[in-house]
């Protein structure tokens, strides 16, 4: 497929979904919101009129973009009376008594966000014959927990995840 989309610019996403329809001869019925952004943000240490930038930035790619990509597959499905499954990228950082690292503040509430979505996503789908997912991973070996939390080691490799995602 080979295209980049800015998910910040949201009205992308229709000409995403349009170009993937014309690639594919049919109707998008998998979607993996997988793309996310993490900073490490000292709550404290920031004044909100800065933060608000980055926070706003993460909140469009992190929530926001998997909402309207969501939305926009779960629409199209609709009209044609077909199935599909959508997997949204959680993290355990989103997942209620796990344990939370200083700095993440909004990439924990994004990710939050992402499993109340899915859930409620799940419940909308249903009618529609859309079955929606989450995985939640710990910490993955990515260059983005490499800057947001370079403490943090793991074994688990985005290849682990690839396989969860692909039995959804």
């Amino acid at each position: 497929f080979g295209k980049v989309v800015d998910l910040e610019m949201t009205e992308s996403i229709p000409l995403l979904f349009e170009e993937a329809e014309r690639t594919f001869n049919g109707v998008v019925d998998i979607l993996v919101n997988n793309a996310a952004i993490g900073y490490t943000i000292p709550f404290l240490e920031t004044l909100p009129g800065e933060m608000s930038r980055e926070w706003e930035r993460m909140a469009a790619i992190n929530i926001r973009a998997p909402l309207l990509l969501s939305h926009e597959m779960m629409r199209r499905i609709s009209k044609v009376k077909k199935s599909g499954s959508i997997v949204n990228l959680g993290s355990l950082g989103g997942i209620r008594g796990t344990e939370k690292f200083p700095g993440l503040t909004p990439y924990v509430m994004t990710k939050f966000a992402i499993a109340g979505l899915t859930e409620s996503l799940a419940v909308e789908g249903r009618s529609i014959g859309v079955r929606v997912n989450a995985v939640a991973p710990g910490a993955v070996d990515t260059e983005m927990l490499r800057k947001a939390a370079p403490h943090l080691k793991t074994e688990t490799v985005p290849e682990d995840v690839a396989k969860v995602i692909g039995y959804l």
